[in-house]
């Protein structure tokens, strides 16, 4: 496992140029915008390396994945420079419980900074502390706005962009202090940084409402990566719905690639064969 020391070493290549035509992703990706599945979720019966062969195979180039620490990051970037791969999130910031989740937040917002260059990241995601009912919530935010401007000046001049993942609130577990893209927005607000932007969900319920398109458009200069979540191939008729979700995605302006999740027990197959259609779809609109 590399060290915070070790993960530069051997790299005299700054990040500008690993993400510019360094060793990064040596051919455009097979669709018109580009997307990142969630490694944790595809393939998730192999071990994480023959996951990187599986996406490389499937006419992919991006991925996210989740804690670095618990993988051999060293062999990942071999593997990212083998195959033409390059890592667009990690999770830099798990979450960490208990009354020192900030310094958790600022040892890892500078151990991020010197990973992603080995990955050709410029984003590492960040996991709100869940909710302490003991405090009020406006002050929880508060600290938790603070702890983030914190973590900016532990990112040096590296290119890294935090971003604050929003987490939805599940039945018998403790309620995140973040929970929409709203809570979200708010915090980005008052952070006033291009540091650090939110994750913005695309949830199947909310494209079938139709609710997406106006806050695509409102938060794009607050939003530093968008991702469908447990995405499963919609039903033909629902297919119009995604597709105008992705256009709009597009028409911000935003050229980064797109997070892609994947339900449970979802075919990582059969996905990524959902979303070529979808992009497809995009495209013609």
């Amino acid at each position: 496992m590399s060290s915070r020391r070790s993960f530069l070493a051997g790299s005299g290549a700054s990040l500008a140029v690993l993400v510019s035509g360094g060793w990064g992703p040596r051919e455009r990706d097979s669709t018109w915008l580009v997307y990142a599945p969630n490694l944790e979720q595809f393939w998730a019966n192999l071990p994480f390396l023959e996951r990187l062969k599986k996406l490389s195979e499937a006419g992919l180039t991006r991925y996210e994945f989740g804690r670095w620490k618990t993988k051999d990051t060293q062999a990942i970037t071999k593997a990212n420079e083998n195959l033409g791969l390059q890592t667009t999130i990690f999770n830099g910031y798990p979450g960490l419980k208990g009354a020192k989740w900030k310094e958790g937040l600022l040892d890892a917002s500078e151990d991020s900074a010197s990973l992603a260059p080995d990955l050709g990241a410029v984003k590492a995601g960040v996991i709100p502390p869940d909710r302490d009912e003991k405090v009020d919530r406006l002050d929880q935010v508060e600290d938790l706005v603070d702890a983030l401007k914190e973590a900016i000046e532990k990112l040096g001049d590296s290119e890294v962009v935090l971003i604050l993942e929003p987490v939805k609130a599940v039945a018998n577990q403790p309620s995140p202090l973040i929970r929409s893209i709203e809570e979200a927005v708010e915090v980005i607000r008052r952070v006033a940084s291009d540091r650090v932007k939110f994750a913005f969900p695309i949830e199947k319920a909310a494209v079938l409402a139709g609710t997406l398109l106006d806050p695509i458009i409102q938060h794009k200069d607050r939003v530093g990566y968008y991702r469908l979540v447990n995405f499963v191939p919609p039903a033909k008729a629902e297919e119009l719905a995604y597709a105008r979700v992705l256009r709009a995605i597009h028409d911000t302006g935003h050229a980064d690639p797109i997070g892609l999740g994947l339900a449970p027990k979802g075919d990582p197959s059969a996905a990524i064969e959902a979303i070529r259609k979808l992009d497809d779809a995009a495209k013609a609109l």
